[in-house]
């Protein structure tokens, strides 16, 4: 897939109001920041399989971005942070001492 087309897939998966044309659209200023090493992200799924894709893509896209545009890539300490939990949502959640935080955003 090409690197354009992978980083608007991220976007449309971070912020589907931006692929609908609703709401305030924030896909595009997270997935940049994310990327940037200015936002950190624990990539999880509810099975374990997903989650690996979109830490791999991540990655990927993070790579040619710094090759292309390194400048912009590099706004921050250049560190990316992003984790991937190697359990399965449902596995975590299944454990009656995980703890489960529910935002209201």
């Amino acid at each position: 897939m090409p690197p354009e087309q992978l980083r608007q897939v991220l976007i449309d998966l971070l912020d589907p109001k931006e692929r609908k044309g609703t709401g305030k659209a924030k896909g595009t200023e997270y997935l940049n920041g994310i990327l940037r090493g200015e936002i950190p992200i624990v990539v999880t799924c509810a099975i374990g399989m997903t989650a690996c894709v979109i830490w791999l893509a991540l990655h990927e896209l993070r790579t040619f971005m710094h090759l292309d545009r390194g400048a912009e890539v590099n706004k921050g300490d250049g560190l990316m942070r992003i984790a991937l939990y190697d359990e399965s949502w449902t596995g975590y959640a299944r454990r009656a001492e995980s703890p489960i935080v529910v935002s209201a955003q």
